[in-house]
């Protein structure tokens, strides 16, 4: 056998032995896993993660040794929620969520796959059952001088004589990525201040406070201390922002003001029989995350009738742990 003919028949040989090789490297390297044999485990970032109702949380894919794994196709495998098949961005739901429970994204690229597991716990929540003892003054004279709260309701003219009085039950907080809403539920189905007014003297007023750095040491003293109290107690937050409900803008939304009472933003609204829901953007509390201290204080138009938490105190947004 001659020289050419030992080449071309070693050359077959290599070629057939290396064929399958090249092919599994040709299908793996996109997921820079070639050199490696057989379907590679993904690994899955953050490998799991506790959420509230609404909030999202974006994963990533890489290989064993933390290279980024791109083209990878995102499920939901089990639970609550859904995901973008093409980004990884997972969104917990915003209803039903009544316990916490568990879902299960999954990465698949080719035959490598990877998990991770997603923890949603249901919204903050304050029961407040109890209403609150005031002595029978107006917000305006409660509110006295040298706060924003003063400030603010030193540009309106209140109503007199109210008969009807608001004692709020409960309080849910939910977090978007856009906004933090803030369902206020009270014992009398509640009306508000028509669009472009000031509240009449049965129409639900008072304010919604956010300490957006969860500093009692900075902002202003809550107007929960500040109308539940006389003297007011030592406020477990520090405010930063409030919304008020005394004025409605023409468009139908409430105005959200920072701690020198300067318009930050505003917030939109819902009515549903006893539950009235705020939707206060994050770029009207300076930009936050909605994890945050927040309290609030509300009565007709005349009179603070209740405050919750109960006098001083603070309901937290955060549902991470």
């Amino acid at each position: 056998m001659n020289r050419l003919m030992q080449s071309r028949i070693l050359s077959s040989f290599v070629a057939a032995v290396l064929r399958p090789a090249l092919a599994l490297s040709v299908v793996l390297a996109p997921l820079g896993l070639a050199g490696c044999l057989g379907a590679v485990a993904l690994v899955i970032t953050p490998s799991s993660v506790i959420v509230g109702v609404g909030e999202t949380v974006t994963f990533t894919a890489t290989t064993p040794t933390g290279t980024p794994v791109t083209g990878v196709t995102w499920t939901l495998s089990s639970g609550v929620g859904s995901v973008v098949a093409t980004t990884g961005v997972y969104t917990a739901p915003l209803t039903g969520v009544t316990g916490v429970t568990t879902a299960v994204v999954q990465a698949t690229k080719g035959t490598s796959v990877g998990t991770a597991t997603v923890v949603v716990r249901p919204s903050p929540v304050l029961q407040d059952p109890i209403g609150d003892m005031f002595a029978l003054s107006t917000w305006s004279a409660l509110a006295g001088v040298g706060n924003p709260y003063a400030t603010h309701l030193g540009t309106l003219t209140l109503p007199q004589t109210p008969t009807v009085t608001y004692d709020v039950t409960r309080v849910e907080t939910v977090r978007t990525a856009l906004a933090l809403d803030v369902t206020l539920t009270v014992s009398t189905a509640p009306t508000l201040a028509a669009a472009g007014a000031t509240v009449t003297a049965n129409n639900l007023a008072g304010f919604v406070d956010f300490d957006t750095d969860e500093n009692s040491a900075t902002g202003v003293a809550s107007s929960n201390t500040l109308f539940c109290q006389n003297p007011p107690l030592t406020s477990s937050m520090g405010v930063d922002f409030f919304l008020s409900l005394f004025a409605r803008n023409a468009d139908g939304t409430f105005n959200v003001f920072n701690a020198t009472a300067t318009v930050s933003g505003t917030a939109t609204v819902a009515v549903s029989t006893n539950m009235v829901t705020f939707s206060v953007p994050l770029t009207a509390l300076g930009g936050d995350d909605g994890r945050l201290a927040l309290s609030t204080v509300v009565g007709n138009g005349q009179t603070p009738n209740d405050c919750a938490p109960d006098q001083g105190g603070a309901i937290v947004t955060v549902t991470h742990e």
